[in-house]
């Protein structure tokens, strides 16, 4: 016999939707509201296991939620998206993201944190519905089918320099050098890969000098020595860049020291989460 059920007889989810629930095999004792990662299958069914922001633990897989406790070899639901009202919200504020933490602690919600990974690995996993303890109702929504964000940390080992390395995009730090002498301090840790600057105006650059830290000929790491274009808009590039002095640490200072130019010279530089 055919089925009969029209789209108006469905019900709209509230705090989870179950016509988007999976049901799954755990590899390990799972909590409940932690986020997994798919680990293979065992005939129908998909494993799981607790995720961490590491890519070896799943952060580059398929994220879903845990409804509910779910036994090691034992079976339950997980989702694509729900809204947590088990995990303190006190000391957030609303709309703060919420990261998957690097390590997993047994329990409720035993992944989740309000503080991204100092190691660079950020996977964003949700958002502050509600703050509050959990007894006042606190709520994350919490949609780990899709991260809002996931950026996987690590350097590019010596050993691999020409083999492609999975998760590791590039990005540029910007800055203005607009006294001579400029600095900006890293939030998470880099390795750096290239690096340009462009003029903002008619006076000619004659040196620029990036250093890791302090001013000190042992700590620079890439070097502009040119005559400059009298020119708004002139690219210049390094003669020299440093290996040793490429990684940076997170809390470490990269420092612009400029010769001559305008107000308004800019520097990039592209760098990979380390």
């Amino acid at each position: 016999m055919a089925g009969n059920i029209k789209q108006k007889m469905l019900k709209a989810g509230r705090d989870y939707n179950y016509a988007e629930g999976v049901k799954v095999k755990a590899d390990a004792q799972i909590y409940a509201d932690q986020i997994v990662y798919v680990t293979g299958n065992d005939g129908p069914y998909l494993t799981v296991n607790a995720a961490d922001a590491d890519a070896t633990n799943g952060a580059n897989g398929r994220l879903l939620i845990a409804k509910h406790d779910i036994p090691a070899a034992g079976y339950g639901v997980c989702l694509p998206w729900k809204l947590v009202t088990t995990f303190s919200t006190a000391v957030p504020e609303v709309g703060d993201p919420v990261y998957l933490s690097d390590s997993v602690t047994a329990g409720v919600a035993g992944n989740l944190s309000f503080t991204a990974p100092s190691d660079a690995k950020t996977v964003i996993v949700g958002r502050v519905a509600k703050k509050g303890t959990v007894a006042a109702g606190a709520g994350i929504l919490v949609n780990a089918a899709s991260p809002e964000l996931r950026v996987l940390g690590g350097s590019l080992p010596v050993a691999q320099e020409s083999t492609f390395v999975e998760g590791r995009p590039t990005e540029v730090i910007s800055w203005v050098m607009n006294d001579g002498d400029s600095t900006i301090t890293l939030g998470y840790p880099v390795v750096v890969v290239d690096a340009w600057a462009v003029q903002g105006g008619a006076t000619a650059i004659t040196e620029i000098k990036l250093y890791k830290g302090n001013i000190d000929a042992a700590n620079d790491f890439a070097w502009f020595i040119t005559d400059g274009a009298a020119e708004l808009g002139s690219v210049l590039r390094p003669q020299n860049i440093l290996y040793d002095n490429l990684a940076f640490a997170k809390g470490n200072t990269m420092r612009a020291v400029k010769t001559d130019g305008n107000a308004t010279d800019r520097i990039y530089v592209t760098v990979i989460r380390a």
